[in-house]
C-alpha cells in the first residue's frame, strides 16, 4: 500500500477514480515488479473499492474494468522417469529410512 499504491493513486478521491487511472498504476508497477505481483495488487485493490461499493463510498468499483497484466505461467517439465528412479535409489543409499516407505 505505501510503497505502490499510496504514491500512484491515493491523491486521488474515490468517486474521480478512474480504471484508466488503475491502468496507469499496473503500468507503473509493471516497470518493477513481475506481473503476478501487479495482479496481487489488483486483486487487494479491487477487494478494497468493493468494500467502498458496499459501504455506499462510490456507485460502482472502478478496478473492475481496469486491465492487469495476464500472468503466464510456465510450462511444468515433469522429470524423466528414469531420473526419478536414480533419484529415488540415490536417496535410499544415502539414507535407507528416508526412502523406507516408497
Amino acid at each position: 500500500m505505501d510503497n505502490w499504491l499510496k504514491p500512484a493513486i491515493g491523491n486521488k478521491k474515490l468517486d474521480k477514480l478512474q480504471p484508466v487511472d488503475i491502468d496507469r498504476f499496473y503500468t507503473g508497477m509493471r516497470k518493477e515488479v513481475s506481473a503476478a505481483s501487479v495482479r496481487k495488487a489488483h486483486t487487494v485493490l479491487r477487494a478494497a473499492l468493493s468494500q467502498a461499493v458496499r459501504w455506499r463510498m462510490i456507485a460502482s468499483n472502478p478496478a473492475v474494468n481496469a486491465s492487469p497484466p495476464r500472468v503466464i505461467k510456465p510450462d511444468i517439465k515433469p522429470p524423466d522417469p528414469g531420473d526419478v528412479v536414480r533419484l529415488i535409489a540415490a536417496a535410499e543409499a544415502e539414507d535407507p529410512e528416508l526412502v523406507g516407505g516408497v
